[in-house]
């Protein structure tokens, strides 16, 4: 079987390129596409190299190791030691998850490089979906309603446009689900207290409720006595059942820290 030196290269150039993007991307560490290029060019040249070395299984290995640890070593922009041994484990992440993909396919030429298109931008579109599921849970708290005798607890989502209030205090939303198992028939009471929302539809009254809500903030307890509460028949599609009012994390209420 005859191997073409320039093709082996650019296959390893192509995809230790892509390797490092994504590593990188998933990193949080800014792309210098120079250096991935040298990064490339090394790990190309060492996978045109390495077949000719004829070293033993072990020693192949830890050789293989070593130039990972290289390729990243040249492409990061910084070296801080945590983000270095984080682009380092997903650089091999990536390797393994997509190394298999590409071995599986068997493709050459033409789909190979197609392959490699294929595999940067789902490889792109996962690390982006990954940070932005993140990014929606930093906003998620562990949450307690206390509303006479009934303790429930559920996922809070912290909202940042939530400027609803009633009397100069907050309003937190419920679903409907929610509202239900808290307050039973008390909803369909008109002769409670009510408060008035704008919404595109135009203006609504929601009937209000009163109870104690706890938020846990990392190491910290925020205790909200004589909390307001609304129900919002738009909470079905917001996926969290309880919305959370845009002050809601202010130290307002009592607060207890967490022992250690």
């Amino acid at each position: 079987m005859t191997v073409y030196v320039e093709y082996a290269f650019l296959e390893n150039f192509f995809l230790d390129g892509t390797l490092l993007y994504l590593a990188l991307k998933a990193s949080r560490l800014p792309i210098k596409w120079r250096k991935i290029a040298v990064s490339a060019t090394v790990g190309g040249v060492f996978a045109v190299i390495f077949p000719l070395l004829f070293l033993p299984e072990l020693v192949a290995l830890f050789l293989k190791t070593c130039v990972a640890f290289l390729l990243c070593f040249l492409a990061v922009p910084c070296l801080k030691k945590r983000k270095f041994l984080q682009t380092v484990a997903c650089f091999f992440a990536f390797s393994f998850a997509f190394g298999g993909a590409l071995t599986a396919l068997n493709a050459s030429g033409a789909y190979l490089l197609l392959g490699f298109c294929v595999l940067f931008f789902l490889g792109a579109r996962f690390v982006k979906a990954v940070y932005q599921k993140r990014a929606v849970e930093n906003f998620v708290y562990d949450c307690e309603i206390v509303y006479k005798q009934k303790r429930l607890r559920l996922f809070g989502f912290y909202d940042s446009g939530n400027f609803a209030s009633y009397k100069g205090n907050g309003v937190h939303f419920l679903s409907p689900e929610i509202a239900f198992e808290l307050f039973e028939g008390e909803w369909l009471d008109t002769r409670g207290e009510e408060i008035a929302v704008t919404t595109l539809a135009g203006e609504k009254k929601m009937r209000i409720f009163q109870g104690d809500l706890q938020i846990k903030d990392g190491q910290k307890t925020i205790r909200l006595k004589g909390a307001y509460f609304a129900l919002s028949a738009n909470m079905l599609s917001r996926g969290y059942p309880l919305l959370l009012h845009s002050r809601a994390l202010e130290e307002n209420g009592e607060t207890t820290k967490k022992k250690r």
